[in-house]
């Protein structure tokens, strides 16, 4: 199918029960938001902000497609490019137009035998190891995902700079000026990569952040400032990848993390997600708030999904009713026994029955009271 317009695109997204992974909803669970937020995703409260990703946590929630745009900011008023996903790049194209591209991934199913794991302990600031543990434990693998950190050689301007393996820290010479921090790296070419970025420097608008600018061989970005991130890259042939940072006059001094950069390990990430594949829940219904199909469980293995757990969740596996469980803490799992079952999840708001039940009963004593009153004048 070829798409001719922006129009089209957004039918087939929007108008054709699209799922997204940005959403806002005061009944969403506080703790996917934490998850987020250590996974380098943007979680505050009950927002959930998809807007930095990575290729393992595209896979990991089932993100399909990433529609990426060229503009650059502030091309249209309160425009923001936030983030980057230049680690994209090679991925498959199956829309594009003049501004949007349309980027194809491989991912989990929405639910697949696994195996659960609520013992999560995340690492502070390294987002990208807590994604490796999380595909590892959730397939039983023992993938590296990531090269190890590679150090950028730093130069500067109107700056006093000490620096560790962990942190930078600067203070301006001349505190009437800006600011800048610029970090050459090499690394190996034609490879998706990522820098983790303190989120002290992140924010949707300029006016709340200490950094003026900031750009990736010259494309500049920004994002929301609720967790350490990991920004996608692509090296290019070169082999060569400049960070600049511009911090504002006002900004007098800062410590921040210093932002490594990791090569990605494309191939042992098809090698967990085809695992995960093989293991996938054929689905046989998906509409509304019920999910139906059939997997096959092996000693040791759950059902394991990416539907976030809430109170009104209901499981029927081999036409009985089944306790439903937790993996990560935050979405549903099944507990289930070696063998092929067959499994419905349906959603139902709880107390809706009661409170139906209750409005009838209203309505009726409602419909009594007025017959009983014009009777009685």
């Amino acid at each position: 199918m070829k798409l001719r317009n922006n129009s089209s695109l957004h039918k087939l997204f929007y108008g054709l029960n699209y799922r997204g992974a940005t959403v806002f909803s005061s009944n969403n669970d506080i703790k996917i938001s934490n998850l987020y937020d250590d996974l380098g995703l943007q979680g505050l409260g009950y927002f959930y902000f998809y807007l930095t990703g990575t290729q393992l946590t595209d896979a990991l929630f089932g993100i399909k497609t990433n529609i990426q745009t060229n503009r650059p900011n502030d091309t249209i008023p309160k425009f923001r490019n936030y983030g980057l996903r230049e680690d994209l790049s090679q991925n498959p194209i199956w829309y594009k137009d003049s501004h949007n591209i349309a980027y194809k991934s491989e991912t989990f199913p929405l639910a697949f035998a696994g195996y659960s794991y609520n013992n999560f302990i995340p690492i502070s600031n390294n987002p990208l190891e807590n994604q490796s543990k999380i595909l590892n434990k959730l397939t039983n693998s023992n993938n590296n995902y990531f090269s190890k950190a590679i150090q950028g050689r730093i130069s500067y301007q109107n700056a006093k700079i000490s620096s560790n393996q962990q942190n930078i820290s600067f203070k301006q010479i001349d505190t009437s000026k800006s600011t800048t921090l610029t970090f050459n790296y090499i690394a190996t070419p034609n490879t998706s990569a990522y820098i983790i970025l303190d989120k002290q420097i992140m924010t949707a608008e300029d006016g709340d952040s200490r950094a003026s600018k900031l750009t990736i061989n010259g494309k500049s970005f920004r994002s929301m400032p609720f967790s350490t991130q990991p920004i996608g890259i692509f090296v290019p042939a070169s082999g060569k990848v400049t960070l600049t940072m511009t911090f504002k006059a006002s900004t007098h001094n800062l410590t921040i993390i210093r932002p490594s950069l990791y090569l990605l390990n494309k191939k042992e990430l098809w090698q967990t997600i085809k695992k995960a594949q093989n293991n996938k829940m054929n689905l046989t219904n998906w509409k509304g708030n019920s999910i139906s199909g059939t997997v096959t469980i092996h000693k040791g293995q759950s059902l394991v999904t990416t539907i976030p757990y809430t109170n009104g969740w209901h499981a029927i596996v081999d036409g009985k009713s089944t306790p439903i469980s937790k993996t990560l803490n935050s979405f549903i799992a099944l507990n289930l026994p070696s063998g092929k079952h067959t499994i419905n999840l349906y959603f139902e708001i709880p107390g809706l029955k009661l409170g139906i039940f209750l409005t009838i009963l209203g309505a009726l004593l409602l419909l009594i009271e007025s017959i009983f009153i014009k009777k009685k004048q």
